[in-house]
């Protein structure tokens, strides 16, 4: 069956209530509401309104959405710990229209998992960043399964953000370390 067809069904199924006296007006109004804003969600909005809202403002801009990320810009990762600058990165991350509904769910879902593990251990992100590969290759692996799952998408865009954040958080820490080595060694000599 193709995509016209399922929608033109549930269309015949909302009509049959209708014609059924099964619901009124006003219950066939919100139906049809309920049906267009669970399809919005599913393509990452978090309604309708909202989904051509956005759609307008991107023919008209010419601009692609981005995709949530980190606000590198205005974190420094200097001379605070790995676990900080997590902390930073996470509440960073905004959601553009487009990125919001089961996408942003998933998204936010995996960031707030995460941030708990990073609060119970909050020296050794190590054990994290383990975790976080082993769920990159799991949930990659779902997404082949079924690449529509919007909610799928954001938890594994978010591990491949986290993944990125920990490796800038690692990097930062080993240039404060060099820094630091190579000043104790001028003072030496």
């Amino acid at each position: 069956m193709n995509k016209n067809q399922e929608h033109l069904d549930v269309f015949d199924h909302l009509f049959s209530q209708l014609a059924d006296d099964q619901s009124t007006i006003a219950d066939f109004s919100n139906a049809v509401k309920s049906s267009m804003d669970e399809s919005a969600r599913k393509k990452g909005y978090n309604s309708f309104s909202e989904m051509i809202s956005a759609e307008i403002s991107s023919s008209l801009s010419n601009s692609q959405p981005r995709k949530p990320q980190v606000d590198t810009k205005n974190i420094s990762a200097e001379h605070i710990s790995r676990f900080e600058y997590m902390m930073k990165a996470i509440q960073s991350v905004t959601y553009e229209p487009k990125y919001q509904g089961y996408y942003g769910t998933g998204h936010r879902s995996c960031l707030d998992s995460y941030a708990k593990q990073m609060e119970n251990n909050p020296k050794d992100l190590c054990v994290i960043e383990e975790k976080v590969k082993a769920d990159i290759k799991y949930y990659a692996k779902l997404l082949k399964k079924n690449r529509n799952d919007a909610y799928t998408q954001g938890y594994y865009d978010a591990l491949v953000l986290l993944a990125n954040s920990l490796l800038r958080s690692k990097k930062a820490k080993m240039r404060e370390i060099k820094k630091a080595v190579l000043e104790m060694k001028e003072k030496a000599q």
